[in-house]
Order: C-alpha cells, then structure tokens, then sequence
C-alpha cells in the first residue's frame, strides 16, 4: 500500500506529497520512510534559503522526479537487504554446523563411554534385551575377569560362576556367550536353579546370523570327554546357535546334551538347537555308545540343522526319549537334515535317529521339509522307533530316502491307548525292511 510523507513549512503552498510505494521487505520500508523524510526536510531548507521554490515545477515534473528517487531506493534496498539476509544465513549455517559438530563429538564421547562400560561386565548385542549381558569365549586365553570381547575367556563355567550384575534379572534375562574361535575346553555345564549367574543361556558363533550359510559355525569339541557337555534341569533354558558339534568319548554312556525334567510342566527345561552341525570326529574308526541328545522331560526344538555321518552301536542314537508318566515332554524337529547314520543294536529296539518310549500324550512332530537320507539300523525301524501309550505323532512334509531297518525300513510303531499318529504329504523313496523280516514294513511297521 502507498505510505504519504507530508512535508510543510509555514506556507500553506509549500506542501509536497512523496507518494512512496510499499517495499516487500518491513526493513526496507522503514529505510525508506526514513530517507523520504530526510529528501522532504532538505526541500524545505533549499527553499527556506531561496535557491528556488520547488512550487514552480510543474506538478507532474515533481511526481515524476520523485517517482524516480523511490524507484531508486527501492532498488538500492532490496540489494541491501538480500545481502544482509545471505550473510546471517551463512552465519547461522555455520554455527548449526558448528554445533552439530559439538553433538557428533558429545554423541562418540558418549560411545566410547559406553563401550568402557561393556567391556568392563560383558558387551551388548543389537539383538538382546536391554538387561541381557554378553561375554565372548575364545581358545587358549586365560580365565579373564570381563569376558568381553577384546578380553575373552576360556570356558562357559567361568562365566556362569559370576555374580548376576546390578539389573540382570535372574531367571528372566538372557546370558549370551559368543564363542571367538573352536574350543576344546568345554565340559560338564549346568543349567537349572541353581546355576550362579543365570539359568537362560544362549551360546553362538561370533557374528552368528540367523539361517545364513555363510556363516562361520565355531566348534565344541567333546571327543576326549566323558561328562556330559550340557545338563539342563529343572527351569534351565538353553539356545544352541550356529555351531558344530561333535561327540564324547566313543565308550561313554553319557548323553552329549542332557534334558532332565524335575516336574511335569512341559515347558520346563527348554532347549533349541538352530542351525547348527553335528558330525560324528574323524576319522570315523569307531562307533559311538551314547546317544547326541538324551531327552527325559522338557521340551527340545531342533530347527534348520544337519546331523550326519555317525555311526552307532548298542545305545547309541542321535535322540534318545526316556518318557515317564509324570514328566511330559515336547520334541519338534523342523527343516533339519538327518544323513548317512549307522546303527549297530542286533535285532532289538532300533531307531538310529529317535528312538524311545511315549506316553503322557507326549507329541512328537516332525515337519517342514525335514529330510532323513541313508539311514540304517539293524533293529527294529531303520530310522524312528516309538513305542507307548496315548502317545501324540505328527509327521509333515517329511522325504525318507534309501532308508533300512528291521520291521519298518523307516518307522517302527507300537503304540497303545488312544495314540494319536498323523502321517501328512510324506514321501518314503528306495527304503525296506532287512533281514529276516524284508516284508515287514518296507517303510512304515505299526
């Protein structure tokens, strides 16, 4: 809008009107009303003086000239005043720059900070609880008093022995172990109530990813030992990640991974082997006399795992299942690879993979693209040997290949008081019964 400066001396015929047209910027316009008011005083002083009245231009020569002058200052102010909005811009850049800088710097002291902390009880992990705690695991160090990653220890027993830091909550809160390298120190580990530190663990391969190939699966060599390597009882719960594993002492009687429920909650205790290798040590110059996993009570999920190249004799077998009426249990086995297992029993209770009583309405599932390939025994069921009663079987999506056993190339079965078996899209290929009993159940004997 246009703003009126009136400029007046005492003559009524000496007023002049400087019409000025409205900058776009309030700063230029206070310039500018400033200036027309100084140009309007400076009239009045050259007139007062009697240079000449500036009544005796014509009045359209006067709008004019003045028109010219706001025009110009329009100009000079508009320059001005984007040359002083770049500068505080720059200015205020700089500093925003200078500040973010500050926070990035603040923000590393801060991680380092944290890292210090870490590494002074464990470390964290992106994929754990707030309140888990990580420690690392490494061969041929000394017994460190941190666990961290930069200072590892030598065996999971040391760090179950600590103290439960300011925080963890015992029984609710996960210890995670990553294990650096292969180990050989690795024996006799508990887990139940009375475990020191926690009775929930989780052990892995350092950089362990979940279903991926690639990964480097770090190894807990047991075949020198005669224990045990894992007991877990009562509420002890275990998570087996991204490793390989091996066998005792081949005349050990010892399970390598024992479940012994104390009750008859079936969650109680818990274990889950994922992606994870188990093969018999090289070279393969003897049988195994022990079962790889011994469950009495609990539940037990092997997922996305590959079994392979054992060979057994007398109780030996991969999963061994002592079922008691009061102690009930839950076995699931999904997407995992049973290969080229051996079974040496004569002509009695067979299963070279699973083998043992159900009862209880214990289920056993057995499903998702799960694979048993070349798998022999010379007792009864080449692969699975079940037995009990109001026993619960599921198989789905399973493939049986070049499987043997007596009276049942892949299952035996002999089950009573309303068991419960379900066999689903299954496929049995090139199996048979041996023996004495070849037409027994080349696949299946029930």
């Amino acid at each position: 809008s246009d703003q009126h400066i009136i400029a007046s001396n005492t003559e009524p015929s000496s007023v002049y009107v400087l019409s000025v047209y409205g900058p776009t910027s309030q700063l230029a316009h206070n310039v500018e009303y400033v200036t027309t008011r100084t140009i309007a005083k400076l009239i009045l002083q050259v007139e007062k003086f009697g240079f000449f009245r500036f009544e005796d231009f014509r009045k359209a020569q006067l709008k004019y000239i003045f028109r010219l002058i706001t025009m110009l200052l329009h100009i000079l102010l508009v320059v001005c005043c984007t040359l002083s909005s770049n500068f505080y811009k720059n200015n205020f850049d700089s500093k925003k720059d200078i500040t973010s800088s500050q926070i990035n710097a603040t923000s590393t002291q801060n991680s380092v900070s944290s890292s210090q902390l870490d590494n002074s009880f464990g470390q964290s992990q992106s994929n754990k609880s707030n309140s888990d705690i990580t420690f690392y695991i490494k061969n041929e160090v000394i017994e460190n008093p941190s666990c961290s990653q930069s200072s590892p220890c030598k065996t999971i027993n040391h760090i179950l022995s600590f103290s439960p830091p300011s925080g963890f909550n015992k029984g609710v809160d996960n210890v995670i172990i990553n294990l650096q390298s292969n180990t050989y120190d690795q024996d006799s580990i508990k887990l139940n109530s009375g475990t020191i530190l926690s009775n929930i663990l989780t052990v892995q391969s350092n950089g362990y990813t979940p279903s991926s190939s690639s990964s480097t699966k770090q190894s807990i060599i047991t075949s020198s030992n005669s224990q045990s390597l894992f007991s877990i009882a009562n509420n002890g719960h275990l998570k087996l990640y991204g490793l390989h594993f091996d066998n005792l002492l081949s005349d050990s009687t010892n399970p390598l991974i024992y479940l012994i429920s104390q009750s008859s909650d079936l969650v109680n205790p818990q274990v889950i082997i994922r992606d994870c290798a188990f093969e018999q040590s090289a070279p393969i110059t003897y049988q195994v006399t022990h079962p790889l996993i011994r469950i009495q009570g609990g539940k037990l999920t092997i997922e996305n795992t590959l079994i392979r190249n054992y060979e057994f004799k007398n109780g030996g077998k991969v999963i061994q299942l002592d079922s008691q009426t009061e102690k009930q249990y839950l076995i699931d086995v999904i997407n995992t690879e049973f290969r080229n297992i051996a079974q040496d029993v004569g002509s009695v209770q067979g299963g070279a993979v699973i083998s043992g009583n159900i009862d209880s309405i214990n289920p056993l599932r057995i499903r998702d693209k799960t694979l048993f390939n070349n798998i022999t025994s010379t007792g009864q069921g080449g692969c699975i040997y079940l037995s009990g009663w109001e026993g619960t079987i599921e198989l789905s999506k399973v493939t049986f290949i070049q499987c043997k056993g007596m009276n049942g190339g892949s299952i035996y079965l002999y089950l009573e008081g309303g068991s419960s078996i379900t066999i689903e899209e299954c496929e049995f290929k090139g199996c048979e019964s041996i023996g004495n009993n070849k037409d027994y159940g080349g696949a299946i004997f029930m």
